[in-house]
This record gives C-alpha cells, sequence and structure tokens, in this order.
C-alpha cells in the first residue's frame, strides 16, 4: 500500500494529500483545500492489468459563462498497461527502465510542445 499521505511537489511546494478514500483496487488522495487529487488504480481486462497514477488539479475558473461550476481541471497521469502472465511478460526490471526511459523523455520541452498541440 503507498505511504498515507503522499506527496507531490508543485512549482517547489510540497503538497500532501491524505487517503481520503479505498474502493477495492482503486485509492484517491485529497489535500486540505481539494485543490489536488491524486488517483491511484489498477483495472484487470482479460490477462492485462492497467496500472495508474493521475493527479489532478482545481482552481477557480476566471470566465463563469464558459464554467459555470466555477473550476477548471488540469490532469496528468501514467498508465502501465502489462501482460499479467510473468512468464511471458515483462520484469519488474524491464516495467522501471520503460518507465524512467518515459518519465526522462518528457522534459519541460516536451510539456510545452504537447500544451502547443505540436505532433
Amino acid at each position: 500500500m503507498f505511504a498515507d499521505p503522499i506527496t507531490f511537489t508543485i512549482n517547489s511546494v510540497a503538497k500532501a494529500l491524505a487517503r481520503v478514500l479505498i474502493d477495492g483496487s482503486k485509492a484517491v488522495y485529497k489535500n486540505a483545500d481539494e485543490t489536488f487529487t491524486a488517483t491511484i488504480s489498477h483495472q484487470r481486462s482479460g490477462n492485462r492489468t492497467r496500472s495508474m497514477v493521475r493527479l489532478d488539479q482545481r482552481k477557480a475558473a476566471t470566465d463563469l459563462v464558459a464554467e459555470p461550476s466555477g473550476y477548471v481541471t488540469l490532469s496528468t497521469y501514467l498508465v502501465i498497461d502489462r501482460p499479467d502472465s510473468v512468464t511471458n511478460g515483462y520484469s519488474m526490471t524491464e516495467v522501471e527502465q520503460l518507465v524512467a526511459g518515459f518519465l526522462a523523455y518528457n522534459t519541460t520541452s516536451v510539456v510545452d510542445k504537447l500544451y502547443g498541440r505540436e505532433i
């Protein structure tokens, strides 16, 4: 089980998120003012498992006509989709190496290009 609370550092500021829900293979964490929510989940489908860590940020909307709820959200997440079989699957080391390579690629320059809708 993950720690409680879990901490994300955003713009050099640590955000501690306490666990607020456990539902089967899903846990949800929030900070005190609910501006940050993290979701950790695992879903099985056939002979595969999808594991996800998702971080959502919520802030007040500046245009209440466009956003009548009064809030806008921003989300980012990492999904690992893998076969369940150990003999026909990937080792933990191989998963770690693939994730490390993926995270290293996603620099601020790549994020800027994604935000700019480049392909």
